[in-house]
């Protein structure tokens, strides 16, 4: 673990935190601020430390596979709400957000209004719940 200054072709200065658990590299930034480096290194320690850190390369997985997933493991719920997720996924969410980096949804790009959605588009009682259950 640790801070590394390096010079960039261009001749700037960068510095590369990384950070490593039990002996192997698990996450890797580079910063222009020293001290940037040092707080985001010593955040990972903290969220790993804590078992709170998330690997950033997950963020990559569409929300397609998450979705199926989650609605496979959502057996114990009765037929007609399985039903009316189910519904909502395949009707609002998964032609809006189907191929997405899971990491690149947010609440905000969610809401009414936003780049993704027109008002015409917006469906607010199945779509909303469906993706506030997603989301939290």
């Amino acid at each position: 673990m640790g801070v590394q200054r390096y010079t960039h072709p261009s001749g700037a200065v960068r510095y590369r935190a990384r950070v490593k658990s039990q002996g192997q590299k698990v996450a890797a930034r580079v910063f222009d601020r020293k001290a940037d480096a040092v707080a985001w290194e010593q955040d990972q320690r903290r969220r790993l430390r804590l078992g709170e850190w998330v690997d950033p390369r997950r963020g990559r997985v569409p929300l397609s596979v998450v979705a199926a997933d989650w609605l496979s493991s959502r057996s114990s719920v009765k037929r007609r709400t399985r039903e009316s997720d189910q519904a909502a996924w395949r009707n609002y969410i998964q032609p809006r957000f189907g191929n997405w980096p899971i990491a690149s949804i947010t609440r905000l790009r969610c809401r009414p209004g936003s780049a993704v959605w027109s008002l015409a588009d917006w469906h607010p009682l199945p779509y909303s719940r469906a993706v506030v259950r997603a989301i939290n």
